[in-house]
C-alpha cells in the first residue's frame, strides 16, 4: 500500500500541470478529474508517468465528469473460451460492415468536398475504421457510438478545412489509453476529448445521440465527444 501511495503521490504531482481538478487513491485505483475539456497532450503526459510506473493508464466518464485513471492491480479481462469463436466471427462480420459505412462517410465527404487530398481522406478513414473496430473498454465493451468525417476550420490559421474526425463515445467506458493513441496513429497529435455537447460547431446533428445514450444521460452519464483532424499534406 506504501507503494501505491507513492506512486499516486507521483502521478498527482503530473495530473495537477495537466490540470487535473482533483485525484484520489480509492484502493488500487490512481483516479484524476480533468477539466471538461482536455486534449490528448494532456492525456499523453499522464499516460507517460503511468507508463514509467509499469501501470495502465484509463480514461472515460464517471457521471459527468471527465476521469483519468491508472491501475495498480491487473484489470482482469474477460474469460469466455468456449464462446470466444463464435463472438469472433460476429466481430469480423460487424466489422466489415463498419468499413464499409466509414468507405461510405469518406466517398460522401470527397463528392461534397472534391479539393480534399486524397491521402488525407485514407488517412481519416483508416484511422476511423481502426477507431469503430478496434477501441474497446476495460471489459470488452464496445466504445464508438456514432462517428462523423467532416472538413472544418479548427482555428483561424488554418489556410483550408482541414479532414476532421468525430466520434460519440459510450459514457462510464473505461478506455485504456495505449489502445485510443494505437488506434488514433498520427490523428493522436492533436486532439480533444470533452464531456461537452458540442466541439467546434460538431454537434448533435453530426453525431447523433442513440436511445442508449439518452437513457445514460437521462440518468446523469455524459457521452464523450472526441475530435481530432489528420495533418494537412
Amino acid at each position: 500500500m506504501e507503494d501505491w501511495c507513492a506512486s499516486h503521490e507521483a502521478l498527482c504531482a503530473v495530473a495537477k500541470i495537466q490540470n487535473c481538478t482533483s485525484s484520489a487513491l480509492v484502493r488500487t485505483v490512481s483516479r484524476h478529474l480533468l477539466p471538461e475539456t482536455a486534449s490528448f497532450a494532456n492525456i499523453e503526459e499522464i499516460k507517460k508517468a503511468a507508463d514509467l510506473l509499469a501501470v495502465q493508464c484509463y480514461v472515460g466518464t464517471s457521471a459527468k465528469a471527465l476521469a483519468i485513471s491508472a491501475h495498480f492491480a491487473p484489470v482482469e479481462e474477460e474469460a469466455d473460451e468456449c464462446d470466444r469463436p463464435r463472438r469472433k466471427r460476429r466481430r469480423n462480420a460487424e466489422a466489415d460492415d463498419q468499413a464499409e459505412r466509414v468507405s461510405g462517410a469518406r466517398k460522401r465527404l470527397a463528392t461534397g468536398m472534391p479539393d480534399l487530398p486524397s491521402a488525407e481522406l485514407d488517412v481519416a478513414e483508416l484511422t476511423l475504421v481502426r477507431l469503430v473496430n478496434q477501441l474497446r473498454g476495460s471489459a470488452g465493451e464496445a466504445c464508438v457510438q456514432s462517428y462523423a468525417l467532416l472538413a472544418k476550420k479548427l482555428s483561424v490559421e488554418d489556410p483550408r478545412a482541414r479532414v476532421v474526425i468525430a466520434a460519440r463515445l459510450n459514457a462510464g467506458v473505461a478506455m485504456p489509453v495505449r489502445l485510443l493513441k494505437a488506434c488514433l496513429g498520427e490523428c493522436w497529435q492533436d486532439g480533444l476529448l470533452t464531456t461537452l455537447d458540442t466541439l467546434h460547431g460538431i454537434s448533435e446533428v453530426d453525431l447523433p445521440y442513440s436511445a442508449e445514450a439518452e437513457a445514460a444521460l437521462s440518468f446523469g452519464n455524459s457521452p464523450l465527444l472526441l475530435v481530432t483532424s489528420v495533418a494537412t499534406r
